[in-house]
């Protein structure tokens, strides 16, 4: 006896949901990274917010904690006679004039011979090969 055949089930798929649900893998993925990205940046800026926050209550306090005697009563004749003592001090000084070379910030720049030793050595040695 032959078995009978059963009638073959066949399934027929809407494209577009098909499409959307093979895409959307993809989609949320990305979703997720967008999402987290975000997050990432947010704490980041909330961290900078919170450093600079700390750094200016330190500067604050090292303000208060600093006392300035000649401004402890609050009255501006004590800033004028400091002034007055400050320009006697200037004009009582001995000025001297020096004469410097003239050269550009740059070449005087270039003379520091702690820095690049090598640098100059090199080109002396590399003008001697080549004559």
């Amino acid at each position: 006896m032959k078995k009978l055949k059963a009638a073959k089930l066949s399934l027929v798929f809407d494209e577009e949901r098909r499409k959307e649900y093979l895409t959307g893998f993809r989609k949320r993925k990305l979703e997720r990274r967008a999402k987290a990205r975000k997050a990432a940046e947010a704490r980041l800026a909330e961290e900078i917010k919170a450093v600079k926050m700390k750094y200016r209550k330190t500067a604050r306090e090292r303000l208060a904690a600093l006392s300035l005697p000649m401004f402890a009563d609050g009255s501006l004749d004590v800033v004028k006679s400091r002034e007055r003592q400050a320009d006697v001090l200037v004009n009582s000084t001995d000025k001297k004039s020096i004469d410097l070379p003239k050269m550009s910030l740059k070449a005087a720049l270039k003379m520091n011979p702690t820095k690049n030793r090598r640098r100059f050595t090199l080109k002396s040695k590399r003008k001697r090969s080549r004559k």
